[in-house]
């Protein structure tokens, strides 16, 4: 992780994780606020479908349990990408997710959060 990330550039880099095989499998990775701690949470979508939150991630690591959004051989291994914000009110926590379909198509999932997801609304396709 790069902290203190400004107009002068990258400053402190913190390593959260050892090396580990797993991570070869993590196709993208993102930070949200889904589960209210301090700091914002990690977003993690792995080759297999399944999307997991890792809550409250600082320099010094990964705090809490993971939270499973999406479970392995889920349709999100046919995501192209996504990516975090929030659509929806109150925009003071970026806790939706945008995925874009191989197909073209566009969905939407607000109010993740420490449960999961709660539901997908399509947007485009």
């Amino acid at each position: 992780m790069y902290s203190d990330t400004d107009i002068n550039g990258v400053r402190k880099e913190s390593q959260l994780t050892k090396a580990d095989n797993g991570w070869k499998n993590a196709v993208q990775v993102s930070a949200g606020e889904f589960t209210g701690k301090k700091t914002s949470d990690l977003l993690i979508r792995w080759s297999d479908g399944q999307a997991q939150v890792f809550p409250g991630v600082d320099t010094a690591g990964y705090h809490g349990s993971r939270v499973t959004i999406q479970p392995v051989g889920s349709a999100w291994r046919n995501s192209r990408t996504l990516t975090v914000g929030s659509l929806t009110a109150p925009i003071n926590r970026p806790n939706g997710i945008l995925v874009g379909w191989t197909t073209a198509s566009l969905s939407y999932y607000p109010g993740i959060d420490a449960n999961g997801s709660h539901g997908e609304v399509q947007l485009v396709g």
